[in-house]
């Protein structure tokens, strides 16, 4: 009989987005999916319809993780909000160790093989656009009260930063250490120094 009740729908979708955040969504077999949800394929199949839109299921629940927690704070503080938060990005001690793995959204950019379902491209622009409103919130933050030179676009400073992100993740990934990325975390906190008045 197949396995369909045995198992909590959300433990297992915890357990599926740690497979594709290691491995990727083109590595990543039906098999292996079985194996690190435990439920077998007709249960994949009748919960989330298959590897694409379980894919899906596992890109919305982090997109939420990420809007809600990572990128809630950094408009509240300016400055010193953008600087915390590369710091935590690359502190081992701040961040789950799937952390090493990179970011599974920015992972998903990247790959060479897509996966085959229309509303995966709408879901990365949702995170970049979710990250870099948070990082012009902050930037405006900084504005208000004072602390930002005027002559500063704030615009594009916001996209260095997305862009900044993009790279740290995609260096902690290669080199499987969340640590990998620290001294570019270091870096920007001299770029922000040049940013103040």
């Amino acid at each position: 009989m197949p396995r369909v009740k045995e198992y909590e729908p959300s433990d297992a979708l915890e357990k599926a987005i740690k497979a594709f955040w290691k491995n990727g969504y083109a590595a990543t077999t039906v098999r292996d999916l079985e194996k690190a949800m435990g439920v077998n394929r007709f249960g994949i199949q009748t919960f989330f319809g298959g590897k694409d839109e379980l894919f899906e299921a596992c890109l919305d629940k982090y997109l939420v993780g990420a809007c809600e927690g990572y990128f809630a704070d950094i408009p509240r503080n300016g400055l010193g909000s953008i600087q915390t938060f590369f710091e935590t990005l690359s502190d081992p001690d701040q961040v789950p160790s799937e952390c090493s793995f990179g970011c599974l959204l920015i992972n998903t950019l990247t790959e060479p093989i897509q996966p085959n379902n229309p509303q995966i491209r709408p879901q990365m622009r949702r995170f970049l656009d979710a990250m870099r409103d948070a990082f012009r919130g902050a930037l405006a933050t900084s504005t208000e009260s004072g602390e930002l030179r005027p002559d500063l676009n704030r615009n594009a400073c916001a996209d260095f930063l997305v862009t900044l992100v993009l790279g740290m993740h995609t260096t902690n990934r290669s080199a499987h250490s969340i640590s990998a990325s620290q001294t570019t975390a270091e870096v920007l906190r001299v770029v922000l120094d040049s940013w103040r008045k």
